[in-house]
């Protein structure tokens, strides 16, 4: 049975006369395979991989994978997550980055109430506070507002920015 990856190992080290245009379409192809091979990857086992695979993940994540597969990859991860529409390709790619190297955990809307949430250690607050700025989407967002301050003019018409900056002075204060 032919073992391609073993051929491309072997065939990457040939010098292969190629068209521009041919390298082109060489090169997308090859990044469509990592994306699929990634969008079956794990978070357990890319903590598990060795610093050279993470580090050709990680590289996998800012160079091969278009935006639309990274999303891929962060549902698999962070089910929890909504990636939002005006996410960033390198800011995703850093967030994915940070979940392999276990520099945060996966993404999980709070359910505690506000003097719960105000009396965690400082690295579980650093994650809750990482999560209402940049990971929690709107309707995530709003049950904790509800949960935190019921009188909140925020509950009935906040825009997401107005929730946010609400949710992060209670939890400051």
């Amino acid at each position: 049975m032919l073992d391609r990856f073993e051929l491309l190992r072997e065939l990457n080290g040939q010098p292969l006369k190629l068209k521009s245009s041919d390298r082109t379409a060489l090169e997308k192809t090859l990044n469509k395979a990592i994306a699929q091979m990634l969008a079956g990857l794990t978070l357990d086992a890319a903590r598990s991989a060795s610093p050279t695979a993470r580090r050709a993940i990680a590289a996998g994540f800012a160079e091969a994978l278009a935006l639309a597969e990274l999303k891929k990859v962060s549902k698999l991860w962070e089910p929890k997550r909504a990636v939002p529409a005006s996410a960033a390709h390198a800011e995703l790619a850093g967030d994915l980055v940070a979940l392999m190297e276990g520099q945060r955990s996966p993404f999980e809307p709070t359910k505690l109430g506000l003097a719960q949430a105000r009396s965690l250690g400082e690295k579980e607050k650093a994650e809750l506070v990482l999560g209402i700025q940049r990971l929690a989407s709107l309707p995530q967002l709003k049950p904790i507002l509800k949960k935190w301050d019921k009188a909140s003019p925020l509950n009935t018409g906040g825009d997401e920015k107005a929730i946010r900056a609400a949710l992060l002075g209670m939890l400051s204060a």
